[in-house]
């Protein structure tokens, strides 16, 4: 089970090129090929910050029980033209609470349903506003395997 002590972190504005699916709640299952598609496109973009990949959950007002995921990398300003299958994605400027997962990508299910029915009432914190959430991919993680450190940020206000 993973602990529940975030460490928390002020995060500026940020400015992604996604791929972006709308999914029912609960039916994850076309997440994998979403991530296989970013994958093999993400090479073609250009001014990318790092190697850092971010899955993002929103929503959209009026559309209860669906939600928006974003496979997404960081860009350093946005180029005239993205390649095919691309869209942008601005992040404003917020603090998050980030909780690590070390294993499967199957553990984030759970690991964020204990961070909203667990740890976020009893913090002192309510969820802020756009976006729901990140999953944040770095070196730690292997996307051959799904395996490896995956950073859950859940953006957070007093």
């Amino acid at each position: 089970m993973e602990d529940l002590s975030p460490r928390i972190v002020g995060s500026p504005s940020m400015l992604m090129a996604v791929i972006t699916r709308e999914y029912a709640m609960g039916e994850i299952d076309g997440i994998p090929a979403q991530w296989q598609e970013f994958n093999r496109l993400y090479g073609a973009l250009e001014d990318t910050v790092g190697d850092v990949a971010y899955g993002i959950c929103t929503h959209e007002d009026g559309k209860d029980g669906h939600f928006n995921y974003h496979t997404a990398i960081e860009i350093a300003e946005p180029s005239s033209l993205l390649p095919a299958g691309f869209t942008f994605l601005s992040l404003p400027a917020r603090v998050y609470a980030v909780f690590t997962l070390d294993g499967h990508v199957s553990g984030i299910p759970p690991l964020v349903q204990r961070i909203f029915t667990e740890w976020l009432p009893a913090s002192g914190f309510r969820h802020g506003a756009f976006p729901d959430m990140l999953e944040r991919y770095d070196e730690r993680f292997d996307p051959k395997t799904g395996t490896g450190i995956t950073e859950i940020w859940i953006p957070i206000e007093s």
